[in-house]
């Protein structure tokens, strides 16, 4: 009858996270419109202009740029698409040819090269700008910043009639820097829209049929009436990825791991956004003369300092197969990219670890990947702090899951909870985000990119917390009865709960407090970290050994004395233990089986009702491993 009534609540709730979170994730991938630009409109008279002129300026796209928060901040874009002009006849940029066994033994061939240098120079040659791509720091938005006065936001048009008698107009976005996980100097981007006619006469009165946009490695397809792609009347809006510029259709976060031509990594273009619309420049088919002021289009070699792999400056356009073979190129596309929408679990989402996680790992990737030395040591550093953390734990683990296998339902039963705090706390959040205090509490912040990190992590933190004070003393009275020889069910446990609720919030509000003081300055921080770890087993003093207030605060201090050290990477350990099995399982779905979002948040849910409730059991466990005498002596103040 136990396992029945088990299986019907896990139904239940799952039906309840599967019917609010797709409500919310609807609410919050629905944006709040860009802002536009000012002062950059494109003129609407085209009589003065060629027929070819005229059917670029009709249908070149709207950018949509991530806004900063401030100069140098990591979340927003401070590139926009501008000429090649910005670069070339630049002093600060030189033509090299690969010579030596790296870029900075290679020949110097022209410092502040013309397009007429880099006319039909091969594929050896590379331009090289000042700052280092594997650490660019800040350097390259502070030269654009210097350098880019007097250069409007523009994009490259140029017309292809293929072989199935369609016309396709390409736009390319020349810019600067590329600063996503693989960064590298310049990046060329594109999109294009496809025509069913051959002539120009006869497109300047057609409706496109399709579009295309470039996305690392691939791109992904859309009719003309598709409802994905947003358009300013026959101004398509793209919205570049904030650091990779990968063109996407919508305000979101993207996730690839590199299968059909999708970067490594998360693409993101969320609000706050604002739309620039870019003035066109019309490109030949090709260039057979040095003087041209497109002589660069010749140009075989690469836009940005030669790296290995990945790292390595990018081609320009005429060098890509799709600038003469457009529809085959959008032949081989997707049709749609993973989109992730603002839902929580009660753990860490799968989507965000991958996210996180990636950055990291290239970050330190462009640090040491030149030095065989340093990657190894890293990665024996790495290993040796996991097989260190594993063993301090694993007796504690061992014991844990002892008592977890007697009493498996009720602990199963009591990690449910956790299903409907994360279904209602991810309803929540759409609720400020849309209700007036939603508004007001952005725009007293002036909606920048930290108020909406800062809504979105109070909110997760607050969830957190309420779940952890539901189901902490359920796990810890379990635990106290089951230590008694008694028999606890989930009704006991909840009542026991219901009872001491007030006590333990009362403690951890205080502690609270205290170590929010401690934080507000930099210096406090150790501090707050340092009482953190003395105060980790509080609730545990409080719900085993009845103490209240302080004395609960001052007990725990006590079984931490001598072993903070160790206490420290055990919680760390248990803190993975709980988050991570619903990381990797939930990635491995989105990975292998192309599951959705809401499907693998779902999943991830289910598996931390039972490793939350399990990291919490080990947690009492240490504790009572830990506990002093009943006659020990209060700590030191």
């Amino acid at each position: 009858m136990r396992t029945r009534s088990i299986i019907a609540s896990l139904i239940l709730l799952a039906t309840l996270v599967t019917t609010l979170a797709p409500i919310a994730a609807h609410a919050q991938a629905t944006p709040e419109a860009a802002t536009p630009a000012a002062d950059t409109d494109i003129p609407t008279d085209l009589t003065a202009l060629t027929p070819e002129e005229q059917l670029v300026a009709m249908y070149v796209p709207t950018i949509g740029l991530k806004d900063q928060e401030a100069p140098c901040d990591a979340y927003g874009e401070p590139f926009y698409p501008v000429a090649v002009d910005v670069v070339l006849n630049n002093p600060d940029v030189t033509l090299k040819r690969a010579t030596g066994s790296s870029s900075r033994t290679d020949e110097v061939v022209v410092t502040a090269p013309s397009a007429s240098d880099l006319f039909a120079k091969g594929s050896d040659y590379y331009l090289d700008f000042p700052g280092n791509p594997r650490k660019p720091g800040c350097s390259y938005e502070q030269w654009f910043d210097r350098i880019k006065e007097g250069y409007e936001p523009s994009t490259y048009a140029h017309i292809v009639i293929d072989g199935a008698g369609q016309l396709v107009i390409q736009y390319w976005f020349y810019y600067i820097f590329n600063d996503f996980n693989n960064t590298h100097e310049s990046d060329w981007e594109m999109m294009q829209i496809v025509f069913p006619v051959a002539t120009v006469a006869e497109a300047l009165t057609a409706t496109p049929v399709a579009v295309a946009f470039a996305q690392h490695g691939g791109g992904e397809t859309a009719d003309w009436d598709d409802d994905k792609l947003q358009r300013d009347g026959t101004h398509p809006i793209v919205y570049a990825s904030a650091g990779s510029h990968a063109s996407q259709y919508g305000q979101a976060l993207y996730l690839g791991w590199g299968e059909n031509g999708t970067g490594f990594g998360c693409d993101v273009t969320s609000s706050p956004t604002t739309l620039v619309p870019l003035t066109p420049i019309l490109l030949p088919a090709s260039v057979t003369d040095a003087s041209s002021e497109f002589a660069w289009l010749a140009f075989a070699g690469r836009w940005g300092e030669r790296q290995g792999g990945e790292y390595n400056g990018p081609t320009g356009p005429s060098m890509k197969h799709q600038w003469s073979g457009p529809t085959l190129w959008q032949a081989e596309l997707r049709t749609d990219s993973l989109e992730i929408p603002a839902a929580n679990t009660f753990g860490p989402a799968p989507t965000n670890v991958f996210c996180n996680v990636t950055e990291w790992g290239s970050s330190l990737y462009r640090r040491v990947g030149d030095s065989t030395p340093l990657l190894l040591l890293s990665a024996g550093g790495i290993i040796g702090v996991v097989v260190v953390m594993s063993w301090l734990a694993m007796s504690t683990i061992v014991e844990a899951v002892g008592i977890y296998r007697r009493r498996w339902p009720l602990f199963v039963m009591i990690g449910l909870w956790l299903i409907p705090v994360a279904a209602l706390f991810s309803l929540a959040q759409v609720l400020f985000d849309r209700l007036w205090v939603g508004r007001l509490f952005y725009g007293l912040l002036n909606r920048t990119p930290g108020s909406y990190f800062a809504g979105e992590m109070a909110t997760l933190l607050v969830q957190h917390l309420v779940g952890l004070a539901i189901i902490l003393p359920m796990v810890v009275e379990g635990y106290a009865d089951l230590e008694a020889g008694e028999s606890p069910t989930f009704r006991t446990t909840l009542m026991k709960m219901v009872q001491r609720l007030p006590d333990l919030l009362r403690i951890i509000a205080r502690a609270f407090v205290i170590l929010l003081v401690a934080s507000i300055t930099l210096v406090g921080v150790p501090i707050a970290i340092w009482l953190a770890v003395r105060w980790l087993f509080a609730p545990q003093a409080a719900l085993l050994d009845h103490q209240r207030g302080k004395l609960a605060l001052d007990r725990s201090a006590q079984s931490v004395n001598g072993r903070w050290l160790k206490v420290a990477l055990v919680d760390v350990t248990l803190m993975v233990l709980a988050g991570s099995p619903g990381v990797v399982i939930g990635l491995g779905l989105l990975m292998l089986g192309r599951t959705s979002v809401q499907q693998t948040n779902l999943a991830s849910s289910l598996i931390y009702v039972i490793t939350v409730p399990l990291a919490l059991l080990a947690m009492t466990v240490l504790y009572r491993q830990r506990r002093p005498a009943e006659n020990d002596p209060p700590p030191a103040a």
